[in-house]
């Protein structure tokens, strides 16, 4: 039992850092997007941040999973009880954590998207006014569906076609979108792998939901018969009480008569004297 509170432990410290590192990871994505360019330190520590995330993820999924396979292993109504809240409770911490996360990385992953677009109107504009006779592959997504559907491919490539000669703003606008869109492909990736964990996890808390609703129905039995116990220990008490008044008036009532007849035959004997 001490040791399923220890492994309960573990699981919470992880979640724990999953939380700080989501801050963390915040924080590192602001920095991005409000600098030029990602520097490779941040690029670096963003990369970090992300697979300690993953890995402390699938450790404290597998520590959920191991836990709610020893409930219920010669332990009392109370223990199991005990154990199911907290992890519910471990759960849904866990649920809320890798959500606030995912969140985070959609959040991202729309703003680099943002960035991309602003960054091929730079270019565009800028080949439009230099007229720039090679034609950027980019050009022809107008609307924001083709901008979307541009983003969507994984080929990098598909911004700039290898013959164009563009202006140095449109080059370092071109430099920018490649180096966005590599994020965003990494980011995507990411999200599905959020998106797997989070139903597993979902439907984890909903079948300890079920376990804890099944607890708290033989806890609630168990109280009803401890109540109709008590309940009938104290007809019992009742009919005791009344049969020992009936027997003490039987008692009562015998002696009673015992006395009069004693009395009855005193009487008689001298009568039978005085004759």
């Amino acid at each position: 039992m001490e040791e399923m509170f220890k492994e309960a432990k573990q699981i919470r410290e992880w979640l724990e850092s999953i939380e700080e590192d989501t801050k963390t990871i915040k924080r590192l994505h602001t920095l991005a997007l409000h600098s030029a360019r990602t520097d490779d330190e941040t690029q670096n520590k963003m990369m970090d941040t992300m697979v300690r995330i993953k890995t402390v993820s699938l450790r404290a999924k597998s520590g959920l999973k191991s836990l709610e396979k020893q409930m219920g292993s010669k332990m009392s109504h109370v223990m199991t009880r005990m154990l199911s809240v907290q992890h519910s409770t471990l759960s849904k911490r866990y649920q809320s954590a890798i959500t606030a996360y995912q969140a985070e990385l959609v959040n991202y992953k729309e703003r680099c998207e943002s960035l991309i677009k602003t960054q091929l109107q730079i270019v565009l504009l800028s080949v439009k006014q230099r007229n720039i006779g090679s034609v950027l592959v980019g050009a022809k997504y107008a609307t924001d569906e083709e901008m979307e559907a541009l983003l969507d491919q994984e080929n990098t490539q598909v911004f700039v076609n290898n013959y164009i000669r563009e202006t140095t703003e449109a080059k370092q606008a071109l430099q920018m979108a490649r180096l966005r869109h590599n994020e965003i492909i990494g980011l995507e990736k990411s999200i599905l792998e959020l998106k797997e964990l989070f139903v597993d996890m979902a439907m984890l808390v909903q079948s300890q939901g079920e376990v804890i609703d099944r607890i708290e129905y033989n806890v609630k039995q168990g109280v009803n018969f401890v109540t109709d116990g008590n309940q009938d220990l104290g007809k019992g008490k009742r009919y005791r009480i009344k049969a020992r008044k009936k027997k003490l008036w039987l008692i009562m009532c015998l002696v009673t008569i015992l006395l009069v007849l004693i009395l009855l035959a005193v009487i008689k004997m001298m009568l039978d004297k005085l004759l």
